[in-house]
């Protein structure tokens, strides 16, 4: 009986460390989980107030330039480096003390870009922009001709205007906005339109395709003009090539050379304003010399420039440990007010 009773004994004892062991891993996990998880959530809280340090940063950065009469892709706030320290003031900047954490910031031109809330004449579109527009959707998209590209213009301004009826004929749909578009996703509702009417079963999808194929030259932020310190060489190139559709008189203009012009002026100059006879002479002064066809060109788009831009996207991403956070907003700068934010994004 003794033999038994200890023999129980020990299996029992045996049973209890069995548990305790099991307990004991099963609360070593979950401690180790929790204390992951408050990590975690430690280090989110750092990222995203370091995302906002960047945009806060950004903004500074931005006003220091709000009394110059235009902006410039020299300026800080687009090369990111100080220009008398010569060090970096965005990109790659660490927290003081704390390895591993940062923010990286870019700020971005809205006003570089197309916008996509065209004038509108009698609800007709201004048929220059209505001509960029689709000159860029061909550029982008070889499967589209200008036709197509066309008829998805019209479609956006009928999207945006305030009557019910179609530029091609006809009533609009009910889904139609009527009224300008507040974002530049938005054009995504006019591209679906359009491919579902061409009963395009996967319309979504090409909707998405093209879209991601312009979204880099597009915005509906600013008043509409384009900076001609910040456009792109290639969204210039097809306001020239759109003006010299317009007129049969700038045939001989080649719109990539002229735009290679503005460009190359702008390595070390700056323009500070856009009607033509001032942009010859600064290309002049600086050795480029253009003719009359291609200031004629310029003297076109004149009412669709700018040199100063005031809405700017910033894309301010902070790092800590393994996290990351990135938050997207949309400044307004203007003249001597505070920087104001207009539109805010965040992960």
């Amino acid at each position: 009986m003794t033999k038994n009773k200890s023999a129980q004994v020990s299996v029992i004892a045996l049973w209890v460390l069995i548990i305790l062991a099991i307990m004991a891993v099963s609360v070593g996990r979950r401690v180790s989980l929790g204390l992951r998880l408050s990590g975690y959530q430690r280090d989110s809280l750092k990222a995203f107030y370091l995302a906002k340090a960047g945009l806060n940063r950004s903004i500074v950065e931005l006003q220091k330039y709000q009394v110059n009469p235009y902006s410039s892709l020299s300026e800080s706030w687009s090369t990111g480096i100080d220009s008398s320290t010569h060090t970096s003031i965005l990109r790659e900047i660490a927290a003081t003390g704390k390895p591993g954490e940062s923010f990286n910031s870019v700020i971005i031109d809205e006003e570089s870009k197309l916008n996509l809330n065209i004038p509108l004449q009698n609800n007709f579109p201004d048929q220059l922009v209505k001509q960029i527009l689709s000159e860029l959707i061909v550029s982008r998209d070889q499967s589209m001709n200008l036709a197509d590209a066309g008829e998805i213009s019209d479609l956006l301004a009928d999207w945006i205007d305030d009557d019910s009826n179609l530029i091609s004929g006809g009533k609009e749909d009910a889904s139609f906005k009527n009224k300008k578009l507040d974002l530049p996703e938005e054009f995504l509702n006019v591209l679906e339109y359009y491919y579902q009417s061409k009963r395009n079963p996967q319309y979504r999808d090409q909707a998405r395709i093209l879209y991601n194929k312009i979204k880099d030259m597009i915005t509906v932020f600013g008043s509409g003009e384009v900076n001609l310190n910040t456009v792109s060489p290639g969204l210039l190139s097809l306001m020239f090539e759109a003006q010299r559709a317009k007129d049969p008189a700038l045939l001989a203009v080649s719109p990539e050379l002229l735009a290679q012009k503005i460009v190359q002026f702008r390595q070390n100059g700056i323009f500070d304003s856009k009607l033509a006879a001032d942009i010859a002479n600064k290309l002049a002064l600086s050795g480029v010399n253009i003719s009359s066809e291609e200031q004629a060109c310029l003297s076109g788009l004149e009412r669709y420039l700018c040199v100063k831009s005031s809405n700017f996207l910033i894309e301010s991403t902070g790092v800590a440990g393994n996290v990351s956070k990135k938050i997207l907003a949309l400044a307004q700068i203007q003249n001597t007010l505070p920087g104001k934010i207009i539109a805010w994004y965040q992960n």
